[in-house]
């Protein structure tokens, strides 16, 4: 069996000596099939792996991901496992992914936790990944409105924004509060005011809202979506942060025609602005996504670690 690889992470199991400005404490894996020619049976609009997309499958977003053995994996993993604080697997959907995602997982043989990027599959599966080694598990909306995740996510009839929304709450039965995590791509179409009450939505439910930028990449079938502009897309980042972390609400937030204005209430707001915490990237522990969604000159839209510089 196969999986694929993060360049990244490739670079750290290789990596023996030297060192990194930002650490990869995360092992990224993904499923991988030949089957519908490496890429997704599904179509979403923003993904490099879209079934419509004529973008290389060995990419997701601006990421290569390598196939390699499975069995050579899980033993570099082993025999550098103190590299690494946990594993972040990403699911493909094609036929027979739950079958290769339990495969994975067994093959982990627990040495890490991992956290697992999955579509709706239901209670009893969501089970079966805690069974194993997954502690965290991600069920990817991406889109802020209902409309926009049609536009976007629900082409070719796979998924709706319903079946997202209750398989998160499932997931929250299953692994509870603060274990469950949904995306959101800043720059499908979406005022600042539709992405903070998209956090707000599932803050309440329990869930957690880890950010992306659009990122335009050789070969989408897309439309109608941008690259944010930076500046944007770090007030969205510290309106998250103050929403998951300091305790603000809607209350907090002012917006003119659907632009954010005006953060108040926040007594200590000036240092949070200029500290690099809100920018940093969002996800599970040790998450830092690298060049997922910027170049390696930057700009850095996800700062991966403290003190490599807010407008990096």
């Amino acid at each position: 069996m196969m999986v694929r690889v993060s360049d990244g992470t490739a670079v750290v199991l290789g990596l023996s000596r030297g060192r990194l400005d930002a650490p990869l404490r995360t092992a990224y894996l993904m499923t991988y099939s030949t089957l519908a020619g490496g890429k997704c049976l599904a179509d979403c609009s923003f993904c490099t792996l879209a079934s419509s997309s004529t973008s290389s499958p060995d990419y997701l977003s601006r990421v290569r991901w390598k196939p390699y053995d499975l069995e050579a994996v899980t033993k570099t993993l082993r025999g550098r496992g103190a590299a690494f604080r946990r594993a972040c697997l990403q699911v493909v959907n094609y036929p027979g992914f739950l079958q290769d995602t339990f495969a994975i997982l067994d093959s982990l043989e627990r040495s890490l936790p991992v956290a697992v990027s999955i579509m709706p599959v239901g209670t009893e599966n969501y089970a079966r990944l805690k069974e194993r080694s997954a502690d965290k598990v991600a069920v990817p909306m991406d889109a802020a409105t209902p409309e926009l995740f049609e536009k976007h996510k629900g082409r070719k009839g796979f998924y709706t924004w319903e079946k997202h929304v209750a398989a998160i709450r499932q997931a929250l039965e299953v692994f509870g509060a603060g274990n469950v995590y949904t995306y959101l791509i800043v720059g499908l179409g979406e005022t600042d005011e539709d992405a903070v009450r998209f956090m707000q939505e599932f803050k309440e439910m329990g869930a957690r809202v880890a950010l992306h930028s659009f990122t335009a990449v050789p070969g989408l079938n897309i439309v109608e979506a941008r690259t944010p502009a930076l500046a944007r897309y770090r007030g969205i980042q510290l309106a998250r942060y103050l929403m998951f972390e300091k305790g603000a609400g809607l209350g907090n937030f002012e917006f003119k025609e659907g632009r954010l204005d005006r953060i108040v209430g926040i007594s200590d707001l000036a240092s949070v602005r200029e500290s690099e915490e809100p920018y940093l990237t969002t996800g599970c522990p040790d998450c830092s996504r690298p060049f997922y969604t910027e170049r390696a000159h930057g700009p850095l839209y996800n700062v991966p670690a403290v003190n490599m510089g807010r407008n990096a």
